[in-house]
């Protein structure tokens, strides 16, 4: 932070991607094009939208945010990295923020860090979640809390199940020890791409150190993370960048698959839901839990269609007592066989399937696992 005159100057250095911002000054011009006319010019600035959708579009000259609200945080992408610095008066730290039910992109407006467990503490009853730009967040209800300690010139998301008015508590809590998060290495560690989900996996701590990786039933990484002391994972799920041709996350009503890595091998996985389910929305929150080893019981057996009926995707669940030749299959009521799902050898464990439904009729589909000298049946219905 530097001063200049009477105003002060706030500097980002900004790399290229998806950035959730903020500032903790009044800009004397509160123009979007304007305050933004550095990051234009220099071929940066994508795009900026605000938390009611918004936005600033340089490539084609269009921009219906009326004006920057300075109690509001913003959603940037940049094509490349770049210094940007914005002049202005102080805004007061207990300046308060209102804050509506549901979700709000906020600004942050104490000029240190803060621990956020601290900062939040006056809207703590009426905070379900609390989350920055790259998916790490605090969920109270939990105790659970990757996001650590909020940061000048960051914005932060807050879903409140009332409105509410925030006032940043500093109190004599200024920067705490860094919350130390320990990434992934085995499973990549995703780039924001703009829109997520939250998932927060809960076990023993006999999960401590290992991975665990969210897929789409295409096989495509869309988050993942790794267990604490406390055998507790939190991970943003990504959602698919919009502004580019790849597919690079999820889209909205994909079924989650969850792979556990424990330094040697992947297994997939599927955690008891508590709050929400497998199902990619954006803005939205799974609580799950995987029991631990001795309390699992392994089972023959399909043990879950979800969901069923169904109109897409459907996640099925199995079981082998022992290491197994595993037939999975799928026939009409006439008998005819409609797909193979699996035909390979299973370990013992619970396992995991996605059926794409996509290529078949509405109608009721009779589901058979076979291993040697056994078989479960299993009915789904399509409906389209």
């Amino acid at each position: 932070l530097t001063v200049e005159g009477d105003l002060e100057n706030f500097r980002w250095d900004l790399r290229p991607g998806w950035y959730l911002i903020s500032l903790n000054r009044t800009p004397a011009d509160l123009d979007v094009p304007d305050l933004v006319f550095r990051l234009v010019r220099n071929d940066r600035l994508m795009f900026l939208k605000n938390g009611a959708g918004q936005f600033y579009l340089p490539d084609q000259n269009f921009c219906n945010i009326n004006g920057w609200e300075v109690s509001e945080g913003y959603l940037m992408k940049l094509f490349a990295g770049t210094p940007w610095q914005v002049f202005g008066d102080p805004i007061a730290v207990d300046q308060p923020v209102q804050l509506n039910q549901g979700w709000n992109m906020s600004a942050y407006f104490p000029t240190q860090p803060i621990s956020s467990e601290s900062a939040l503490a006056g809207i703590a009853d009426e905070m379900i979640l609390a989350k920055d730009g790259r998916g790490r967040f605090f969920h109270p209800e939990s105790g659970f809390n990757n996001l650590g300690n909020l940061q000048p010139g960051r914005g932060y998301s807050y879903n409140l199940r009332e409105a509410s008015e925030l006032v940043y508590q500093i109190g004599e809590n200024l920067a705490l020890a860094g919350i130390k998060t320990l990434q992934p290495t085995h499973f990549a560690n995703l780039a924001a791409t703009g829109s997520d989900m939250s998932v927060l996996i809960t076990g023993s701590d006999y999960l401590q150190g290992q991975e665990i990786g969210c897929f789409n039933s295409s096989g495509l990484l869309l988050g993942s993370g790794s267990f604490n002391s406390a055998g507790h994972c939190g991970l943003a799920v990504w959602g698919n960048d919009n502004t580019t041709e790849v597919i690079d996350g999820a889209k909205e009503g994909e079924t989650l698959i969850f792979v556990l890595f424990d330094g040697v091998e992947e297994k997939t996985v599927v955690p008891t839901s508590i709050t929400g389910k497998p199902v990619w929305t954006n803005g939205g929150f799974m609580l799950g839990k995987i029991p631990s080893e001795a309390s699992t019981p392994v089972t023959f057996g399909i043990h879950e269609t979800y969901p069923n009926p169904t109109n897409g995707p459907v996640r099925l669940s199995f079981g082998l007592e022992m290491d197994a030749k595993v037939s999975l299959r799928v026939y009409d009521l006439s008998g005819r066989l409609v797909t193979t799902l699996v035909s390979s050898d299973y370990k013992t464990g619970n396992h995991q399937i996605v059926w794409n439904t996509d290529m078949v009729s509405s109608g009721l589909y009779i589901v058979k696992l076979a291993v040697p000298g056994r078989r479960h049946i299993e009915k789904i219905a399509v409906l389209k």
